[in-house]
Formats: C-alpha cells, structure tokens, sequence
C-alpha cells in the first residue's frame, strides 16, 4: 500500500520537529519538510508550486511568529506569518486535495472568563500575538472549510526556546528570580501533542480541537514543579502581571477545555505533571541543557 505524505511548514521548530520525528515512525506516513525547499510562506505562489509538486494528503503548518511581546512593534510581519500564510497554505492544500491542519494557541481568548475554554467559547484576543493567530484560524477555515484547527498552549520540548529551560537554566545562575502567578493554564509537551495529531487525521476529525496535556497551573507552580523534578535550589518571589511591565497584555486564564478531545479519541493526553517529569528524564542532567539567553533581574512569565 502506498504510503501518504504529509507535507509540515515549520518542520524545523520545537512542535513541527516532534511532529516530523512521530510521522517518520508510522509506517503509513511519508514525510516532506518545506525546509528542504526553503518555501517563504508568505508567498503564495512559492506555497502552491510546492504543495502541487509533491501532491500531499496532509498538510500541517507548525510555522509561526511566537514572540509575543516583539509582535506589538511588528504588527505586520505577525499578521503575514500568523494570519495571511495559513491561508495561502490552506488553499494550496485544498488545490492539491489534501487536508489541512493548522496549529492555533490559546491566545486567541482573552482570558476574563472564569472556566475553560472551550472551542464554541467566542475569541477575543488582547494582543496582536492573538489577533494575528485568529486571523490565521479564519483564513483556514475559509479557504479549507474540512480544515483541522488544533488549538494548543504553554509548549515546551526540545527543539526550541521555552519556559521549562529557562527555568533550568536560571536556576544555575542566580539565586532568587520574580515569578508570575496570576497567569494559569496547562503546559504542554510538543511530542504529546505530535502524537495526537496523526490520530486526529486517522479519525477524520474536522474543525476546532483543543489539545493540551490535562490539567493547570500558573507560572509560579510550573517552575517550582521543574525545580523539584531537578532537585534544583531557586527561590522563587511571586509577583503579577502587573509588575511585569511587558509591552504585551497576557490573558490571566489560558486553560483550554479538551473534552472534544476526549471525545473523539476516548481520552485526552496525560496530566501535564507526568509529561513534564518524563520530558525532564528525556533530557537528562540539567547541566545538558540549551544554552538560552538570560539576564540577572530577569523577571519571567510567557515569552513565546
């Protein structure tokens, strides 16, 4: 039996390398990378000659602009990265038959609401981060109406900068940091959801999904979960939103409801304590970690 491609953009960031990793060991899958061609997704014509060209069955856009605060200053590369490209992706893929996924975030709410969020609850995005990944989910579902939106949140893995090796990072270079604790939602492990992704498009799922590990928790009792599951000596000061002073708002509730989710796979991913202990096994000695910029006086909360 032929093997179907999947055509991923972003296939070198932290979700999109998982992604490529968990298709590579599924037998049914063939994998295409837009880097080996160097496609610029903001051009619609170099989109559609690749997609055609290799006649997908899949195609799942990973790429994004991340840097939250940096798109306040630049709205319009945000919004041709986040809100135009999904959609030149998206009709590439329809002409070429395939089905579309895109990778959303959790940014689009505006995090006043009390519960979490469910896919029916109505977008309200309060930065330009988040207005720009609306934009994107609209132009998707607009060009590719079968589209699978896949809404996430707090990613971390080993591909890319994230919260967790900062933390681990922080921890052997200062003694005491600032810490945001008004801010909850669930961090989530790129490889967990990498994994949900081919059984979502095994069931033929259409639409929005929510898809984090399960549970919450804010900033402030994430980095003290990485600092006992290291065995690592930081003291942490909670401090608010406020107290920040970050060039973009942050929506104090980030949790998103996965009981679609369950739904339609039986069950959702594990509790996020449990994939945030078998990530930091899989990396070994924090010592390993990636060298990640940091600075002393640094206060932290979400960066990407």
């Amino acid at each position: 039996m032929a093997k179907r491609k999947v055509l991923i953009f972003g296939s070198s960031g932290m979700l999109g390398t998982d992604l490529c990793a968990v298709f590579d060991e599924l037998s049914a899958w063939e994998t295409i990378t837009s880097l080996e061609s160097g496609c610029d997704i903001t051009d619609p014509e170099a989109i559609a000659t690749l997609t055609l060209a290799h006649h997908p069955a899949v195609v799942v856009n990973c790429a994004a602009y991340t840097n939250v605060d940096g798109a306040e200053s630049a709205k319009d590369l945000a919004m041709a990265v986040n809100g135009r490209a999904p959609g030149h992706i998206a009709r590439a893929a329809s002409q070429a038959g395939a089905k579309m996924v895109q990778i959303s975030t959790e940014y689009v709410f505006d995090g006043t609401q009390s519960e979490a969020y469910r896919e029916e609850d109505e977008p309200c995005p309060v930065n330009a981060y988040g207005a720009s990944k609306l934009a994107g989910e609209q132009a998707v579902q607009k060009a590719a109406p079968d589209a699978l939106v896949l809404r996430t949140s707090w990613l971390y893995g080993k591909h890319g900068r994230n919260f967790v090796h900062t933390i681990l990072e922080l921890a052997q270079q200062h003694d005491q940091i600032d810490m945001v604790n008004d801010q909850f939602g669930t961090p989530t492990w790129t490889l967990d959801v990498a994994r949900a992704i081919p059984a979502l498009l095994d069931a033929g799922v259409e639409g929005l999904v929510h898809v984090v590990n399960a549970g919450s928790c804010s900033w402030y009792e994430l980095a003290q979960k990485v600092l006992e599951l290291t065995d690592l000596s930081l003291k942490l000061s909670p401090i608010s939103s406020e107290q920040l002073h970050r060039a973009a708002v942050r929506p104090k509730n980030s949790r998103l409801d996965t009981g679609r989710l369950t739904a339609l796979l039986g069950s959702g991913l594990q509790p996020w304590e449990d994939a945030l202990a078998q990530y930091l096994a899989s990396c070994g000695p924090a010592s390993d970690t990636a060298d990640l910029h940091s600075g002393a006086g640094l206060r932290w909360g979400r960066e990407q």
